[in-house]
């Protein structure tokens, strides 16, 4: 996952909650700059060692996906060529 897609995912996520919490928590809130929270969070998240397995796993899975794709293009050609005669 690229850095900007990571930080619009964070981005996301901390919206769902911000309102709620940030009634809770008017004045901390008021303090803190989101860009940098969300910043900070993302350095977090790529240091962590299960995201950076998952995300190889993901990489894993992405390849298989696409070969397997690759498979059924091969399949449906050969039908195609098969169902010409």
């Amino acid at each position: 996952m690229k850095r900007q897609q990571l930080k619009e995912l964070v981005s996301e996520r901390l919206n769902l909650s911000w309102d709620t919490w940030a009634a809770r928590h008017p004045h901390l809130a008021q303090a803190i700059d989101q860009i940098r929270l969300i910043e900070q969070s993302v350095k977090l998240i790529e240091e962590d060692e299960h995201y950076q397995s998952l995300i190889a796993e993901l990489e894993i899975d992405k390849r298989t996906l696409n070969q397997m794709a690759d498979v059924i293009k091969r399949i449906d050609q050969v039908v195609t060529a098969t169902l010409a005669f």
